[in-house]
């Protein structure tokens, strides 16, 4: 086991998630959207971490983790069955346990997102528009504008109707649309 690799993850780890916060922190006189930005930038770059490495080069801090070198002799007897991958050929490699360890926790992690954003994407094709801000029913298109206009909102969300939810939903970062129940 890799012992020095994975303090200096933990203490990767340790600072930029030190450092998100503090950005959090700096960031709470504005508003929700950029603090809400800062935090998920600093979880991506706490999910690439493992991968920098790869990308930049790599910043030891492995003497906090070198102590005093001790040798130590084990002498074990074991029968060593063959199998197909054994030979120790050109393409023979351990496996990397960490990563493999870390790439399937990510993959746990995104998965609840992906689906979800599948089934918004499927919802939001079978929704009915009700205005988008420009044009549509008078009173609800009315009552969008003004709401933009108190909201400083830069472009009108897209008003929809949903027959399958049960409650009005906003999403949307580049394309906001709000979603109301029939």
């Amino acid at each position: 086991m890799n012992w020095v690799g994975f303090g200096e993850l933990f203490i990767r780890s340790a600072l930029l998630l030190g450092a998100v916060e503090c950005a959090r922190q700096l960031s709470k006189p504005l508003a929700a959207k950029y603090r809400h930005a800062v935090v998920l930038a600093g979880f991506a770059l706490l999910a690439a971490l493992p991968v920098l490495p790869v990308i930049f080069p790599p910043i030891r801090v492995g003497s906090l983790f070198s102590g005093p070198l001790r040798a130590s002799v084990t002498v074990t007897t074991s029968l060593a069955i063959p199998y197909a991958g054994m030979d120790g050929g050109p393409h023979a490699r351990p496996v990397d346990w960490p990563l493999l360890v870390w790439t399937a926790g990510l993959l746990a992690t995104l998965l609840p997102v992906v689906t979800g954003r599948v089934l918004l994407f499927r919802v939001i094709r079978r929704a009915t528009p009700l205005c988008d801000g420009h044009s549509g029913d008078g009173h609800w298109a009315a009552l969008l504008k003004e709401l933009t206009a108190v909201l400083e909102l830069r472009k009108p969300p897209k008003l929809v109707i949903v027959p399958e939810i049960a409650m009005p939903l906003a999403f949307g970062v580049f394309r906001p649309a709000i979603l109301l129940p029939a």
